[in-house]
């Protein structure tokens, strides 16, 4: 099975992807992924279910993300990527980069996770996105069905993986992890909603409400003093005491003048100015 007939195997609604557990990398003889490009595309040489295969990665550019810009593509193996189906619909996955060698050449020492025994915690959950959350001391962390930790005991809330990550708690302050147990947003922020559906997330820190992507870059260019539950590609937002919608990206939908504002529903908000009921398009 290629890698590309195994990302198109895992494809689910609206051409989303979902999250593959492990890629191996192929290296180099100075250590760095193997790769090539090509007119559009960046294709790197990997390594999944012990058979060698190519990562493809490209596409209309113009309709996504710019990958050809980067100058140095591997390091998109790193963390995330956008990968692109054979229509040039893009979406993220989550990539592991490890080392693979030959099993006749001498591999370099890799870090051993600690494994949890799910019959001593408190409380073990659902595996949700391949993981699950534990409690144990009444700390919680993370492990594969295995029970192979990816994050120690040492949150104070931990929600199920949904898309690549997880809303945690850590001394009163929430942040987001993804599923390697690394900080894509620090938890300092006093309240944190992931709306992994959209590839969003509303946090409020210091006071202020913002909308951030998933990688925890900001996205609205103003605050806001509230930002309600997403709902069909768009939020309700409050300043000083008035109502108005935005999208996902930030951008507004309408200003923020109105006395009432309801989430949309059949693709269309409700708003109330003046005693008058308006109806909301984006």
């Amino acid at each position: 099975m290629t890698i590309e007939s195994y990302i198109e195997a895992l494809t689910i609604g609206e051409m989303r992807f979902r999250t593959l557990r492990s890629i191996y990398c192929v290296l180099g003889t100075k250590g760095d992924p193997v790769f090539h490009t090509n007119k559009n595309e960046v294709v790197f040489e990997v390594v999944i279910e012990g058979k060698t295969a190519l990562l493809h990665c490209g596409g209309e550019y113009e309709k996504a993300h710019t990958i050809a810009k980067i100058k140095n593509p591997y390091k998109l193996l790193t963390g995330e990527m956008l990968v692109f189906d054979t229509i040039n619909n893009a979406s993220w996955i989550d990539v592991i980069v490890e080392e693979h060698r030959p099993k006749d050449t001498q591999s370099r020492k890799t870090t051993q996770r600690h494994f949890v025994d799910f019959k001593e915690c408190e409380f073990v959950g659902e595996t949700a996105d391949t993981l699950k959350r534990f409690c144990l001391n009444g700390k919680w962390g993370y492990a594969d069905p295995s029970g192979n930790q990816i994050m120690s005991p040492q949150l104070s809330e931990a929600d199920d993986f949904y898309e690549g990550r997880a809303r945690v708690s850590l001394e009163n302050r929430y942040g987001l992890i993804d599923r390697e147990g690394r900080f894509v947003m620090q938890p300092q922020y006093e309240q944190l909603e992931w709306w992994g559906e959209a590839n969003v997330i509303s946090a409020l820190h210091n006071g202020e409400w913002r909308i951030y992507d998933r990688m925890g870059q900001v996205l609205s260019r103003t605050s806001y003093d509230y930002i309600g539950t997403y709902s069909e590609g768009a939020f309700v937002v409050e300043r000083c005491g008035k109502f108005g919608y935005i999208h996902t990206n930030g951008e507004p939908i309408t200003p923020i003048r109105y006395t009432e504002a309801y989430s949309f529903s059949g693709g269309e908000g409700l708003a109330i100015l003046n005693g008058k009921g308006y109806r909301i398009k984006k």
